[in-house]
C-alpha cells in the first residue's frame, strides 16, 4: 500500500511484515501501521523511489537492517564481558589475537 493521509492528517506507512513459520507455503502476515512525521516519511517515500522499489518493501529491508545491528551490538555487548575476563582491553586486543 501507498503512503496514507490519517484521520488527524498525519501520513502513515503502512507495511507487511512476511515470515514463514512452518513451510513456503504456510505465510502469516502482519499488517503494521507506522505514524510518521512528514519529513521523515516524505525522506522514505523519496529513498524508496531512488531504489526502485515499493515503499513497503524498502521500509522492511531498513526495518530488517536496523533489526539486526540492534542484535548484533546486543551480542557484541554480551561478549565483551568474557573478553574482559580473559584480558582483553579493547577490539585492537582482539584483532591482534586474531590475526
Amino acid at each position: 500500500m501507498p503512503d496514507v493521509i490519517g484521520s488527524d492528517g498525519s501520513q502513515q506507512c503502512h507495511s507487511a511484515a512476511r515470515w514463514a513459520p512452518f513451510s513456503a507455503t504456510d505465510r502469516l502476515i502482519n499488517n503494521t501501521s507506522l505514524n510518521l512525521p512528514e519529513k521523515v516519511a516524505d525522506e522514505l517515500a523519496v529513498a524508496s523511489r531512488e531504489a526502485n522499489q515499493s515503499l513497503e518493501a524498502f521500509a522492511e529491508k531498513l526495518l530488517r537492517w536496523a533489526l539486526t545491528v540492534r542484535k548484533l551490538r546486543d551480542a557484541r555487548s554480551k561478549l565483551v564481558r568474557y573478553g574482559e575476563a580473559a584480558g582483553f582491553k579493547n577490539d585492537d586486543d582482539v584483532f591482534d589475537t586474531v590475526s
